[in-house]
């Protein structure tokens, strides 16, 4: 839940199964800026699903941000996830928007191989 490759997978999972990896309402945190709250959690996977990728801003390691994204199968099952990280000196958002554009044409590729 900290990372960005994690959140995008996480994204793909249903209110129940999340709640099942994470029962307690308070979830730990890597660095002062991660999620510590599975409300949190939840809300930011709407978003991860409604834009398709997911991103970290200095959540799982002070001063990194990173975009991740789910690889899936023909079938659209996630099998995996990219993710790609740099300083968040050079994170910008529209940065991050062309990050995540190559990050979801490279993850459509890498699901065409998983077949």
């Amino acid at each position: 839940h900290c990372t960005a490759g994690g959140k995008a997978l996480l994204a793909g999972l249903d209110q129940a199964a999340l709640r099942e990896l994470y029962p307690s309402p308070t979830l730990p945190g890597l660095t002062a800026r991660s999620t510590t709250r599975r409300t949190d959690l939840e809300r930011e996977l709407v978003t991860v699903r409604e834009r398709g990728f997911a991103t970290n801003v200095g959540e799982s390691e002070d001063d990194v941000t990173a975009v991740g994204v789910a690889v899936r199968d023909h079938r659209g099952r996630q099998r995996a996830a990219i993710a790609v990280a740099l300083p968040s000196v050079r994170a910008s958002g529209e940065r991050l928007d062309e990050i995540a554009t190559a990050a979801l044409a490279g993850a459509g590729e890498l699901g065409s191989l998983l077949d």
